[in-house]
């Protein structure tokens, strides 16, 4: 009785020292963040208003462009005319001179592309492929 009293006290202290396997701690759940402003190559800040001009089917139309950067950093912004709803400015980038702007619309997407010469700007602008045309434009003075 005594050998079985030692081998049950043996397996019982045996069981306690066990080490015991922890389940690893959750680990935290990458939070989405805003894409990040495309990179700006040194020359145009493209933070500002733009008033612009093109033809549109033979009809003058003029509309403003305003981009900035929201909380994260990425830029955003509007495109408006007098012959649309505002428009959100989806992406922005800058090479040197040259700005480029994208807009998502029900039609499609609109892409802007504009040279510089100071604060003016001529450009072309392109919607999904099936309309097109040119603009010239003044950057306002902040």
């Amino acid at each position: 009785m005594r050998t079985l009293r030692i081998l049950a006290t043996a397996l019982f202290v045996g069981a306690c020292s066990t080490p015991v396997q922890q389940t690893p701690a959750p680990q935290p759940v990458p939070q989405p963040v805003a894409a990040p402003a495309a990179p700006v190559r040194s020359g145009l800040d493209p933070l500002g208003v733009y008033d612009f001009s093109t033809d549109i089917q033979g009809s003058q139309v003029k509309g403003v462009i305003t981009i900035s950067r929201n909380a994260q950093g990425a830029f955003t912004g509007t495109i408006t005319t007098d012959m649309t709803e505002p428009m959100p400015v989806t992406r922005v980038t800058v090479d040197g001179q040259k700005l480029e702007v994208r807009s998502a619309t029900a039609d499609g997407e609109l892409v802007i592309n504009a040279e510089f010469t100071a604060d003016k700007f001529t450009g072309k602008w392109d919607l999904a492929g099936t309309m097109n045309g040119v603009m010239t434009g003044t950057k306002r003075k902040s």
